[in-house]
């Protein structure tokens, strides 16, 4: 039974926050969404969105004063922290948001940290708080960007409070709302398998470039053995690529070694092959470009497939190492990022290359026609 509140504060109105946002103001509670960034409250109101379903569901709240966009949180029942930082600051966006909530929160208030945290993390939001009235759990999220809302609605969710109050209750305002059925743990639980989550994923990404790398070395086509190794029950392969990158894998993976450096061997060895690989791709590049004349199309600068954002991309970390090798050679294109920047249109790009490189598995990419002739280099395998 999901614990009925009359308001709900959710702070950071990013990939994660506002589908959040919207489906607790779909679920009858009165929202605040808070975001300090100007550009994105104006984009949320006035632009279309990354999510297919969002555009409509927001603007429909947002007009019908069941979900209020704010610069600031505000007094409420309960508050969900979705802020995220940045590999080089991954700290202050949350420690700001945490001090803004212990600001106005009433006594009694259940705070959620959405936000995905090192072990102790959680802890240390309830230190920025200031306050010994309030219960505090983490609730890691578990969504992709492009079905945030669906999978945020319908997945499993963990939840660990730092008391068992706090559990109890934090499993009663979620259960059905945000999740389908909910776990209870504690807090350091929750927050350790969050990070396992994420850098399991490392560890499987790190696993297929290995080996597409091995079977480069020996004159394989990787792509066919991948294939082929798949077909037995118990092995599967992600595609290879241009190693993990993304606001999470690499921040996640990090923390995780960093909390138990000598435990976590495996774990810093995928990140520093996953590290590694824009280079070895771009060596691989580069030495093919030798060996012709004319144009490098690269296709694809986002950081996974089918998605329109490009935050610590892999492949364009490629692109960028190519461009200073290859200067003046190198045409940048991506269809989910369109034209500028930089960039051109996939037509254009390819046009005439002499090398075209697919760095990302976008679904377009698979049927695309490639000009006649060009040195092709299939990163991903998605013409396999």
């Amino acid at each position: 039974m999901t614990e009925r509140t009359s308001s709900a504060c959710v702070v950071g109105l990013g990939t994660v926050g506002l589908p959040t946002a919207a489906l607790l103001a779909q679920a009858g509670h009165a929202v605040c969404g808070a975001e300090r960034d100007p550009a994105r409250r104006a984009a949320i109101v006035h632009d279309d969105l990354v999510e297919p379903e969002l555009t409509g569901i927001v603007r429909a709240l947002v007009a019908s004063g069941a979900l209020a966009i704010a610069d600031a949180p505000a007094p409420a029942d309960v508050y969900v922290i979705a802020v995220s930082g940045t590999a080089t600051d991954p700290w202050s966006a949350l420690e700001a948001a945490s001090r803004q909530v212990g600001a106005v929160a009433p006594p009694g208030a259940l705070v959620l940290v959405e936000s995905t945290v090192p072990v102790g993390g959680t802890a240390r939001v309830a230190g920025w708080l200031g306050r010994d009235d309030l219960d505090v759990a983490h609730v890691p999220e578990r969504g992709t960007p492009g079905a945030m809302l669906s999978e945020l609605r319908h997945l499993p969710r963990v939840v660990g409070g730092l008391t068992p109050q706090a559990t109890a209750r934090a499993v009663a305002f979620v259960d059905g709302v945000l999740g389908d059925t909910v776990q209870p743990t504690d807090a350091t639980s929750s927050e350790l398998c969050k990070l396992v989550e994420n850098a399991a994923r490392d560890v499987a990404v790190a696993l297929a470039d290995e080996v597409a790398s091995i079977a480069e070395a020996v004159g394989a086509d990787a792509a066919t053995v991948m294939r082929l190794a798949n077909q037995h029950p118990r092995v599967d392969l992600l595609r290879p690529g241009t190693g993990a990158g993304g606001p999470c894998l690499p921040k996640d993976t990090h923390w995780l070694v960093d909390g138990a450096p000598t435990q976590a061997v495996l774990f810093r060895t995928a990140r520093a092959r996953n590290e590694a690989r824009p280079a070895a791709v771009a060596d691989r590049v580069v030495a093919l470009a030798a060996e012709v004349d004319g144009p490098v199309a690269c296709l694809g600068v986002t950081y996974k497939p089918d998605v329109a954002d490009a935050r610590g991309s892999t492949a364009a970390e490629v692109v960028r190492q190519l461009q200073a090798r290859l200067p003046g050679r190198v045409r940048v294109a991506d269809p989910w990022l369109g034209a500028g920047d930089g960039r051109v249109g996939v037509a254009e790009a390819i046009d005439g290359a002499a090398v075209v490189v697919i760095l990302v598995a976008h679904t377009a990419f698979a049927t695309l026609a490639l000009p006649a002739g060009a040195v092709i280099v299939d990163v991903p395998g998605v013409r396999a």
